[in-house]
């Protein structure tokens, strides 16, 4: 039981920072600008969907990445310990529920500190980041808990553990900010810029062995 508080605990302090740099980011340069209340919301209730280009591809993609490690946070915390299947529901319920309104306020205020754009597009992403992350806790939730558990003990299970997670991390970042090729000339573009790294497939190997190793022997 002590475990589990001292696991919440820490998971809790860091959704309380995560929640912060997710405000932060959505407002920088912080460069606010008065206006009305009642003309901000006016202006939020005709919010537009904007057909994206190109340029504008890869910051959707990374409003819906932002918001993954919120929702799986809050999941590890609300749901890790919820047996019955009613409570689950309520529970995620509560989390998508929280998100959302997190997105949304964030998406209102923005219309405070230009040059942010707000659109229905940004709330779309977020949305859909929420439900991923709170999906991949469902679906892999237990085992990034033994995962943690195994970091925390120590020992050969320990590096194989700090493998798999150092590997998906890396691969999270490395392929920053998602803007994914969709031509020949965007590929060799890419490569000759530095962004395209031919050792991905290592760590990949690498993470995939690592958690191969781990199921074999505790599931």
């Amino acid at each position: 039981m002590k475990k589990m508080y001292h696991y919440s605990s820490k998971i809790l302090y860091f959704t309380l920072v995560y929640t912060l740099f997710i405000i932060y980011g959505s407002l920088v340069p912080l460069d606010y600008q008065s206006i009305s209340f009642a003309e901000a919301l006016h202006s939020f209730s005709q919010i537009q969907y904007l057909r994206l280009g190109a340029a504008s591809r890869a910051d959707w993609i990374a409003n819906i990445v932002l918001y993954i490690p919120l929702t799986f946070s809050l999941a590890a915390i609300f749901i890790s310990t919820e047996k019955t299947r009613l409570k689950i529901i309520f529970n995620s319920t509560i989390i998508l529920i929280c998100s959302i309104t997190l997105a949304t306020t964030i998406e209102f205020y923005q219309q405070f500190f230009p040059p942010r754009t707000v659109s229905q597009n940004d709330l779309i992403a977020e949305t859909i980041g929420s439900v991923i992350g709170l999906v991949l806790w469902l679906s892999y939730g237990q085992r990034f808990t033994k995962l943690y558990s195994h970091i925390i003990q120590g020992g050969k299970n320990a590096l194989l553990a700090s493998s798999v997670i150092y590997g998906l991390s890396y691969l999270t970042l490395s392929f920053f900010p998602y803007d994914f090729v969709t031509s020949y000339q965007n590929y060799k573009t890419s490569s000759q810029m530095g962004q395209m790294h031919f050792f991905y497939p290592v760590v990949v190997a690498v993470s995939y062995y690592a958690q191969q190793n781990l199921q074999q022997k505790y599931y």
